[in-house]
C-alpha cells in the first residue's frame, strides 16, 4: 500500500476508464455476449455477408469485423459467433490481417445458406434432437419453407447488384 499501491490504483482506474470512453458499448452489457434474438441474428449474417461483399467489390477496400460492428452500431463481441459460423460454413474467410471476405464466389452464395447458417445451426444441450408436437413440427416446417422460397435462388450477388452498392466496376 502506501503512496506507490495508490498511484499503481489510480493508474488503473484512469485505464479502464480511457477503455469505456473509447468502447462505450461495453458499459451497457459489460464483457459478456449480448443475446440477439433470431430476427436480429438473421439480419446480423446477411449484413455481415453484405458488407464483406461490397468491400470485396471495391479492390481499393477492406473489411474487418470491427469495421461492421462500427457499421451497425453493435459491439464486436455480439458478431462474433455469427461471424465463426458463416466462416465455419465456409461463406467467409478471415485473413492474416484480420480482414473478411467471402469464403466462395459471391454468385455462389445463396442468401438461404446465409440464413440456414443462423436459422439451422444451433444446439440443445441434448444429446439428440428435440421430438418437436405434430402441428408445430408442421408449422415449422412451413416457416422454414416460406423463408426458403423467398430467398431460395437469389445469391449474395444478386443482392449487393440490386442493392446499387457495389457494383462492380464496368468497362468502358
Amino acid at each position: 500500500s502506501g503512496p506507490q499501491g495508490i498511484c499503481a490504483f489510480s493508474w488503473l482506474v484512469g485505464a479502464q476508464l480511457a477503455f469505456y470512453v473509447q468502447n462505450p458499448e461495453y458499459l451497457r452489457i459489460g464483457r459478456r455476449e449480448p443475446r440477439l434474438s433470431n430476427s436480429m441474428r438473421e439480419r446480423l449474417a446477411l449484413n455481415i455477408m453484405f458488407l464483406v461483399g461490397e468491400a470485396f467489390r471495391d479492390p481499393n477496400r477492406s473489411i474487418t469485423l470491427q469495421d461492421i460492428a462500427d457499421t451497425l452500431g453493435i459491439p464486436v463481441v455480439a458478431t462474433m459467433p455469427t461471424a465463426r459460423r458463416l466462416e465455419s460454413a465456409g461463406l467467409l474467410i478471415l485473413t492474416e490481417k484480420d480482414e473478411l471476405q467471402p469464403g466462395r464466389d459471391i454468385a455462389r452464395i445463396r442468401l438461404n445458406d446465409i440464413l440456414g447458417v443462423v436459422r439451422r445451426q444451433g444446439r440443445t444441450g441434448s444429446y439428440k434432437m428435440p421430438t418437436w408436437t405434430g402441428p408445430i413440427d408442421a408449422l415449422g416446417n412451413k416457416l422454414d419453407a416460406s423463408v426458403s422460397n423467398t430467398v431460395d435462388h437469389e445469391t449474395l450477388a444478386d443482392l449487393l447488384d440490386e442493392s446499387g452498392k457495389g457494383q462492380p466496376a464496368q468497362a468502358d
